[in-house]
């Protein structure tokens, strides 16, 4: 009976272990997702920037040739 017990918290601590590997492997790759993610954004966030670096410069060169 003794030996049933140690062997039942045995697998139990065993299974725990796995457990808490694969708990750190999912959140390695949250951390990863998560992180490319940001850099999308902040990509995104760039172009728009860019965009409205276009915009604005092509609105402020027709009115300084309208003053002209």
């Amino acid at each position: 009976m003794k030996n049933i017990k140690n062997e039942i918290v045995e697998c139990e601590i065993k299974f725990e272990e796995r457990i808490l590997q694969t708990y750190k492997k999912r959140l390695f790759y949250e951390h990863r997702i998560y992180e490319q993610e940001l850099y999308i954004i902040r990509l995104i966030i760039m172009m728009h920037e860019v965009q409205e670096t276009r915009s604005n410069s092509n609105k402020y060169t027709d009115e300084l040739e309208k003053i002209r």
